[in-house]
């Protein structure tokens, strides 16, 4: 058979080279043009590199075209990854964020405006801090409030620019009326061992409960209230009186708080000024302890025995109103007061046929006379208006007022009428409205109590006078297991 020849054609100048198909022969037969020359070995050579030039140029763009699609082959596989430590790095955050929380450190946080001066409370004797200063630091000095004294006459003893009692005032606004301290109550200035002329410190006590820090430093001027620890321990007490009822703390040595107390409860039912020896008496109270220190009572329940009556009173608080109840769960705050001043005797009762002691004639006594040391306060014996507040010969010094339109009172006597006592005023039960004096026509120190009773004088000692209104009936059941609970306490005293 006749060899075929192949020529090795370049693709640049394939389209240029002559037809190599052979034509055909009449005979059938094919033959292959004689024209063709033979390449030389240098353009084989030639051709075989631009051949190889050609396939790398098309493996560049076959592997360009299948780059982008391994790209986001390897973008699925991290989206999967992402999905699968998701949960992992949520919890990791969230377990990092708790513990700063808990953990967190706040020895770089703002100080208070008052800060303690014992860095280390640990090296510090606690037998050395009063109200939490280390009283080894500082020269202390204890006083007391003086009658109406104000915060800003406070400070001017120590020359403090004005701008210091308005920022204490701002500052201790929250816990008190800045401008107002109570009188009478204790307080306690610190001065550095250096010498200072002005305070650092001082520290005033409003109640037996908590005590209110001034800070006097110039950069930490500031005020904050620390609430003591309070307990209550409860306990009982039982005796006789043998005179009268100021007697149960000077001889039974009870403590003083109890007395008002026993007072509020029983003010409207018992007359304390005609108490034979005798009566009997059970309180079931608690001693309240502030900072581990005894500092008050608080009476809870009251059994008082006299030859005519049992009387018992327990203290209730329903949470907005607050006192002593009686067994049928009636207020023992009754409309009116039994007496005008505390612990005062009668010398003289209401009497139509009495010899008057100073003129000496038949005259009535249409008043009931408290005999009383001179200044000892005359109090409102019920909610009224005053009307007359004045001088008159046989009355001397007196005030009168009305309680409502049934009830009016009048009160004479009087060493002093109390400031601000005037016409058109309305005072509260209880309010002081004078002293106890000898004016006018009078013998000696006491104040003649009279009342009306829609426009007619009475005997206010044997008036039945009104009662409050109970306990609201949705608190019964409440009041009822709080009052069988002290009845308990009561009969187990002996």
């Amino acid at each position: 058979m006749e060899r075929k020849k192949i020529k090795i054609l370049s693709n640049k100048n394939k389209d240029q080279q002559p037809d190599a198909t052979p034509k055909p022969r009449p005979d059938g037969k094919e033959k292959k043009a004689s024209t063709q020359k033979k390449l030389s070995a240098s353009e084989k050579i030639k051709q075989a590199k631009l051949a190889r030039k050609s396939k790398k140029t098309d493996d560049g763009d076959s592997l360009k075209s299948e780059a982008p699609k391994k790209k986001k082959r390897r973008r699925q596989n991290s989206d999967g990854i992402l999905k699968k430590i998701a949960p992992l790095l949520f919890i990791t955050v969230l377990g990092y964020c708790a513990y700063q929380l808990i953990f967190w450190d706040t020895s770089d946080s703002p100080d208070d405006p008052i800060t303690k001066e014992t860095p280390d409370k640990e090296k510090v004797n606690t037998e050395n801090l009063l109200y939490g200063l280390d009283k080894t630091m500082y020269t202390t000095e204890e006083r007391v409030v003086q009658e109406n004294q104000t915060l800003q006459e406070f400070l001017n003893e120590w020359r403090y620019p004005r701008e210091v009692s308005g920022k204490l005032q701002t500052a201790v606004a929250p816990y008190m009326r800045p401008a107002v301290l109570k009188e009478f109550q204790l307080y306690t200035l610190f001065f550095d061992n250096e010498g200072s002329e002005q305070p650092a410190y001082i520290v005033y006590e409003p109640d037996n409960y908590s005590y209110i820090t001034f800070c006097l430093i110039p950069e930490k001027i500031g005020a904050i209230q620390t609430k003591r620890k309070v307990k209550n321990t409860p306990k009982t007490f039982t005796g006789t009186i043998q005179t009268n009822i100021a007697d149960l703390h000077s001889r039974k040595k009870l403590n003083y708080q109890l007395l008002p107390q026993l007072e509020s409860a029983l003010a409207w039912t018992v007359d304390f000024y005609h108490l034979k020896p005798g009566a009997k008496y059970k309180m079931v109270f608690d001693e309240i302890f502030a900072d581990g220190e005894a500092v008050g009572s608080k009476l809870q329940a009251l059994e008082f025995k006299t030859d005519k009556e049992t009387i018992r009173a327990f203290f209730f608080d329903d949470g907005v109103n607050s006192g002593f109840f009686d067994e049928r769960s009636r207020p023992m705050k009754r409309a009116f007061l039994k007496s005008p001043v505390k612990y005062a005797r009668i010398s003289s009762k209401f009497n139509l046929t009495r010899k008057h002691p100073v003129l000496g004639e038949v005259k009535p006594h249409l008043g009931t006379d408290y005999a009383a040391p001179e200044g000892t306060p005359i109090r409102a014996i019920s909610d009224g208006v005053i009307t007359i507040a004045t001088f008159k010969k046989n009355n001397g010094n007196y005030v009168k007022m009305k309680h409502d339109k049934t009830y009016e009172s009048q009160y004479l006597h009087m060493s002093k009428i109390m400031d601000g006592i005037k016409p058109g005023v309305r005072v509260k039960q209880g309010q002081t409205i004078g002293f106890v004096g000898s004016t006018g026509l009078a013998t000696g120190p006491h104040v003649c109590f009279r009342f009306w009773k829609r426009g007619k004088q009475i005997d206010f000692v044997n008036e039945r006078l009104p009662d409050s209104r109970p306990i609201p009936s949705n608190q019964t059941v409440e009041f009822i297991a709080h009052r069988d609970a002290l009845m308990r306490k009561l009969g187990a005293i002996e």
